[in-house]
């Protein structure tokens, strides 16, 4: 209980920190001190620093969540194919046993008959056919008996495979209670940073999360034009070595000048072969229904996030990318993951309007190109379907729906 209540006194005490902060810039306006300043500088930094590694977990609990989701659909889909399984492989043993019991007490029976005509029979060849109709009598039990093992072996493989499928099933279900705390853990923190920032604060929080995505992006930019023009160099250093003719060399018995000093020639410095640059994988054309997409993923802007969330009253990233396809008959993967992996793979430079642009490695968020550098995702909680600039390079990629 006392720590409880120390933590309540820590945030009542921070509350009342912020508030006076952002009372004093209110009231002072442009004469607020540069100590105020700076110290709401610094508390917005660190509140958009951990919400950005808090949505980066909630981002890669959800794929986790929808993983675990389709390995306990599968699962259960196995549970079910297995307890059929064995359920036919009881019946059919039931059956066997029932037969053979049935055909041992008519073997019994007969067997004493014909024993008894065999013992009291003048004629051999009647008593012969007796002995051979008496071994396949015995033939037939044995054969009878060894089904029965089979049976028996299969129903016990059918059984284990039971077993296993469920105690699979249970594992995975144990797993993804474990993510789902965890993401709501995540999600609820996230929410109470949020609720704590209004205000100047909120603003300063928005400000440093722009600053901090500009300079990403800025940052992206420049490593993608650096290695478009190391490109291009490479090309013209190759272009150059085509073009340059080789040195002259003197006729053979040419007769040399006597009185005229021959001037010294620079040696030719020899200039290394560029690395080899593959050119550019042709990529498909944009998917027809790519523009169907759109429109539809657009009819969504202002949406609400949800975690797991695949439908209008709720989108996580990739639920949003599933759902817009659908609506022009494509269907794709659940996870992110598994949409990047459905589709083919372009560069920045081959970006149209409905190729998928990925984020993370492993994969934590998706969004749709829409052109114009562009494109239109549903970020995270708290946050809402919207529009938003593509960047390159990093751990970004990008596929095309084929």
């Amino acid at each position: 209980m006392r720590s409880v209540s120390v933590l309540r006194r820590h945030r009542i005490i921070g509350s009342m920190v912020t508030a006076g902060v952002v009372l004093a810039l209110v009231t002072a306006g442009g004469s607020a001190s540069a100590q105020s300043v700076e110290s709401l500088r610094d508390k917005a930094a660190r509140i958009a620093a951990e919400l950005s590694s808090l949505q980066q977990q909630s981002n890669l609990l959800n794929e986790q969540f929808l993983q675990t989701q389709q390995d306990i659909a599968d699962l259960t889909t196995e549970q079910v194919q297995n307890q059929v399984a064995v359920s036919e492989a009881e019946g059919h043993l039931a059956v066997t046993r029932a037969q053979a019991a049935s055909y041992l007490v008519e073997a019994y029976v007969g067997a004493g008959a014909f024993d008894q005509i065999a013992i009291g029979s003048s004629d051999p060849n009647e008593a012969v056919n007796q002995q051979v109709m008496l071994k396949v009598l015995k033939g037939d039990r044995e054969q009878l008996s060894d089904g029965i093992s089979a049976d028996r072996q299969d129903l016990q493989v059918k059984a284990a495979a039971l077993q296993d499928s469920g105690t699979q099933l249970a594992q995975r279900q144990a797993e993804q209670a474990g993510i789902v705390d965890e993401l709501e853990t995540s999600v609820g923190r996230q929410k109470e940073l949020l609720d704590q920032t209004e205000g100047e604060l909120a603003a300063a929080v928005r400000a440093e999360q722009e600053r901090v995505a500009a300079a990403a992006a800025a940052k992206a930019a420049a490593d993608a034009k650096a290695a478009a023009d190391a490109r291009t160099a490479a090309a013209a250093r190759t272009a150059a070595a085509v073009r340059t003719p080789q040195a002259t060399q003197p006729r053979a018995g040419a007769p040399a000048s006597s009185g005229a000093r021959t001037p010294a020639t620079t040696p030719r410095v020899a200039t290394p072969a560029p690395a080899f640059q593959p050119p550019p994988v042709p990529a498909s054309a944009p998917s027809s229904g790519a523009a169907g997409a759109i429109a539809a993923a657009q009819t969504r802007l202002g949406t609400p996030y949800r975690w797991g969330g695949s439908t209008p009253s709720g989108f996580d990233c990739s639920g949003l990318m599933m759902w817009s396809w659908a609506q022009v008959g494509v269907s794709l993967p659940r996870t992110s993951g598994a949409q990047r992996a459905a589709t083919q793979r372009i560069s920045f430079d081959q970006l149209q309007p409905g190729d998928l642009v990925f984020t993370g490695n492993p994969v934590s968020h998706i969004g749709m190109y829409i052109g114009g550098g562009q494109m239109i995702h549903s970020p995270h909680t708290g946050d809402v379907v919207k529009i938003s600039a593509v960047r390159a390079g990093g751990s970004i990629s990008y596929g095309r729906i084929g």
